[in-house]
């Protein structure tokens, strides 16, 4: 059985991602894990973590959570 998913924001927290996939019924979602255009990332805050499980495991639709890269891999 494949999934069907989306790429969904981060923007206010990697925590309300899941809750964008399940707005969208997607079975996975892609998310970015730091800014698409620097090398530079801030370290998420415990709380962020928690919040992001506990809102996996509570997720109706979303499964799968895929991270995707910078963008800056893709020049060299």
């Amino acid at each position: 059985m494949g999934l069907i998913g989306a790429h969904v924001s981060i923007a206010g927290g990697i925590e309300l991602s899941i809750g964008r996939g399940d707005e969208l019924t997607c079975d996975s979602i892609q998310i970015f894990i730091q800014s698409s255009r620097t090398w530079k990332s801030a370290p998420l805050a415990e709380e962020q973590v928690r919040a992001f499980k506990a809102n996996k495991a509570n997720a109706q639709h979303v499964k799968r959570v895929v991270a995707h890269n910078s963008y800056l891999l893709n020049l060299s």
